[in-house]
């Protein structure tokens, strides 16, 4: 399965259409093993980019339940 999501991702074709779910969508037991044994695949969550902010620097808070992010640019302050 993970041959033929990696050659979609590189924008090639695959033998088969790859189908995946998210693995919190697919109640565990002998269906998600029927739906395996037949080609489903599960999720596996990753980044498929990078951020790169070279003259930024960035500060985060937290309060309570809440996560301030705040962005230290050249031209300032984001928040």
């Amino acid at each position: 399965m993970s041959e033929r999501v990696n050659a979609v991702l590189n924008g090639k074709m695959p033998d088969v259409v790859p189908m995946l779910i998210y693995s919190n969508h697919l109640p565990r037991g002998e269906f998600e093993r029927n739906m395996r044994n037949m080609g489903l695949g599960l999720d596996v969550r990753c980044s498929v980019y990078r951020v790169y902010m070279p003259n930024v620097k960035v500060e985060e808070r937290r309060a309570g339940n809440y996560l301030y992010t705040t962005y230290i640019t050249p031209r300032g302050k984001l928040s």
